[in-house]
């Protein structure tokens, strides 16, 4: 049966059979807590003795664990929860394997780095803990792991141990690793020949962040003289035109430094990842630098808008889709609209446009008198600025259209557009002539704005209200409701949004 098993779960699986008087959601938290490598057995019904793998052939007792070898642990006529986690636990030991025992970096030159790798494997059942892993001389083999967790089963962890040849002669150090299965030491060897100057850079490594296109940052990497002799740095570039590094150059004593200041100023919005190359007497380093790159570029959906030809006291609207195509968020500082016909307003639901996203904005043409309209309306923003111009032909009212029916009602309609910025057009129908009013309240009850509008004659008509009370003033943004009376009599009421 052994055999068989294997074809369906190689070794290295361990599997839990606890039995139908547990719920799934038990049995999968035990999975969780233990890191078992299979899913818990379950049962095809309560009525069933034994236990099934599902996609295997196989039958197993209830209350039992198969481990990694194969092998039935475990089997008891009672069950309860304790029994599970000792069950369990007595399986999950981790074995640990160091690979290799001896890191032989051979002959190397005084100021050479070299990199050797070292293997913990665990194969064990259980998650092997590594404590710590230190170096007798710290400063001449420098770890890239120090600690961390290897997992069962066949798991490992490599670490990366870096000899500095900043000392002549024979070296003989060790390494001691700390784990959960037991304390292991690895011989650390080398031959260094020659002397001189030794160059060592911190940090190994700068990140700029993001930064405005056009805007600089500085950061500093400094360069060690941790050799015998005096050291003469030949050079220190980057290949990328975005970056600046100061000095080029320059000589550095026994036990000084160095300090280089590297600026970046991004030319446009990439992700750059270059590299600072330092060549020397004491050995060439490198040091990486990331940065990125910001700018907001403002576009639109349209180059012109043309209202077409419309009467005195109607209205048209045309939709202006705003882009930022750049990396960096869009900040619309100002609008301004310039037209030689009034009455002429916009209303954009939002000034910040994140990056590859849009906005619309609405602009309303309510012309008051007859002529040839020509305008344009700019955004001003941190992107450049966008300048859409408009044209339109607003013609004299006329007589009301025989083809267009008279109210029957006297009503109140929605404002438009809503939510506004500017101004706003507000619609009403008057069945037959009356003197017409239209008011406006704010969420207090209070009016802050009226509209006597006299003897109206039938038809449909509009007001339009640019956010100012009675006295000329703006009002604040919010909610304000407007009512339409006629001789003195309430018909309807509604609300709008005015934003700023």
């Amino acid at each position: 049966m052994q055999h068989m098993f294997e074809e369906y779960y190689p070794q290295g699986m361990m599997v839990l059979a606890p039995g139908w008087q547990e719920t799934q959601a038990e049995c999968l938290a035990w999975v969780n807590a233990f890191q078992l490598t299979y899913e818990v057995l379950s049962d095809m019904s309560t009525a069933t003795s034994q236990l099934f793998i599902p996609g295997s052939p196989f039958y197993f007792p209830h209350n039992s664990v198969i481990d990694q070898y194969q092998i039935l642990r475990y089997n008891v006529t009672g069950f309860n929860h304790s029994a599970v986690v000792s069950m369990v636990n007595s399986l999950l030991e981790p074995e640990a394997s160091i690979d290799p025992t001896t890191l032989n970096y051979g002959s190397v030159n005084f100021g050479d780095l070299i990199d050797r790798e070292l293997t913990i494997d665990n194969t064990g059942t259980g998650i092997l803990e590594v404590t710590s892993i230190t170096s007798s001389d710290p400063f001449l083999f420098q770890l890239s792991e120090t600690s961390g967790e290897v997992y069962a089963i066949d798991d490992e962890m490599v670490v990366t141990v870096t000899f500095l040849a900043a000392q002549s002669g024979s070296i003989d150090e060790e390494l001691t690793v700390v784990t959960s299965a037991g304390t292991f030491t690895v011989d650390l060897l080398a031959q260094v020949t020659g002397s001189g100057s030794f160059l060592w850079v911190e940090p190994e490594e700068i990140d700029f962040g993001q930064v405005e296109v056009g805007n600089s940052l500085d950061q500093t990497i400094w360069a060690y003289n941790i050799g015998l002799e005096a050291m003469t740095i030949n050079s220190i570039s980057m290949t990328h035109p975005d970056f600046v590094v100061t000095p080029s150059s320059g000589s550095v004593p026994i036990g000084d430094s160095l300090e280089v200041t590297v600026t970046y100023t991004p030319a446009n919005p990439d992700t750059i990842i270059d590299v600072i190359t330092i060549l020397s007497n004491g050995g060439d380093r490198e040091v990486q630098a990331v940065a990125m790159g910001l700018q907001a570029e403002i576009g639109s959906s349209t180059s012109q808008l043309d209202f077409g030809t419309i009467q005195v006291g109607g209205f048209q609207t045309r939709l202006i889709r705003i882009r930022n195509s750049g990396n960096a968020t869009l900040y619309i500082t100002n609008v301004d609209l310039q037209t030689n016909i009034q009455s002429m307003s916009y209303n954009l639901p939002s000034t910040e446009i994140e990056p590859y996203d849009s906005t619309g904005c609405y602009l309303i043409w309510t012309p008051h008198s007859a002529g040839t309209l020509d305008g344009s309306i700019t955004f001003e923003s941190n992107g450049g600025d966008l300048m859409i111009p408009f044209i339109g032909e607003a013609e004299a009212q006329g007589v009301i259209d025989d083809d267009q029916p008279i109210p029957t009602k006297f009503a109140l309609g929605q404002n438009f557009p809503n939510p506004f910025n500017a101004s706003t057009m507000i619609p009403y129908a008057v069945p037959y002539s009356a003197a017409v009013k239209i008011a406006i309240y704010n969420t207090y009850g209070r009016q802050v704005q009226s509209f006597d509008l006299g003897e109206q004659p039938a038809g449909w008509h509009r007001v339009f209200w640019s956010g100012e009370d009675g006295r000329g003033n703006s009002v604040a943004a919010g909610i304000y409701f407007y009512r339409l009376l006629v001789d003195g009599r309430s018909f309807d009421l509604r609300k709008m949004l005015y934003l700023k």
